[in-house]
């Protein structure tokens, strides 16, 4: 089957769904100010959606490792969405250079 309907696309849709709940969750000022971090800031939403994501990969690969729908999904989950997501965010408080090789580094970190 190819295109919308296709098993590769139905995972990066539930990929992108998956993402959307999870920068929901990190967003949540109630959740930031029981944490005792400060609400809105840059670095708690980018240390929450780390941890977010952490949690859904680290999840993913107990579950299957070797199951390539699996490993479509937590690529699309990371490449598709948290990385572009937190560049966007970082070049939205005006730096503008590269997030590639600390986003190597945090990658390499989830596995």
């Amino acid at each position: 089957m190819l295109g919308a309907y296709s098993r590769k696309q139905q995972l990066k849709n539930g990929a992108s769904m998956c993402y959307m709940a999870i920068t929901e969750a990190a967003e949540d000022q109630e959740l930031q100010q029981v944490l005792g971090l400060a609400p809105g800031a840059f670095m708690t939403t980018h240390h929450l959606l780390a941890l977010h994501m952490w949690l859904i990969i680290r999840k993913l690969a107990w579950q299957g490792q070797d199951d390539k729908d699996a490993k479509i999904f937590m690529q699309a989950l990371y490449t598709n969405h948290f990385y572009k997501d937190v560049e966007r965010r970082i070049h939205l408080h005006g730096v503008s250079v590269s997030c590639y090789f600390v986003m190597l580094l945090l990658h390499l970190a989830f596995k």
